[in-house]
C-alpha cells in the first residue's frame, strides 16, 4: 500500500481516504523522495476563517522544505487578486 496525497492506494489500484492529514511538508518530501524532481506549491487559496493562519503554515512548510534541501521552485498565492 502507498499513501499518496492523503489517500491510500491499494494493490488493486483503488483508493480510500487515509484518515490523516499529512500536510504539504510531508507530502512534498514523499514526492521528492519518489520522483527526485523539484516541487512547487500552487493553488494556495482558502476562503474561510483561519485562512491567514493556514497561509502561515503553508509558508512555514515551504521554508522547512528549503532548509531540508528539497528544491522548491515556487510558491503562488493567487487570492490577492480574486
Amino acid at each position: 500500500m502507498i499513501i499518496m496525497y492523503e489517500h491510500m492506494v491499494h494493490e488493486d489500484h483503488t483508493t480510500s481516504a487515509s484518515g490523516e492529514i499529512f500536510g504539504y511538508y510531508v507530502i512534498s518530501h514523499q514526492y521528492f523522495s519518489r520522483y527526485r524532481l523539484p516541487v512547487m506549491h500552487t493553488e494556495t487559496n482558502l476562503r474561510k476563517p483561519g485562512s491567514a493562519d493556514w497561509l502561515r503554515r503553508q509558508l512555514a512548510s515551504a521554508y522547512r522544505l528549503k532548509q531540508d534541501g528539497i528544491p522548491l521552485v515556487g510558491f503562488t498565492w493567487y487570492s490577492l487578486i480574486d
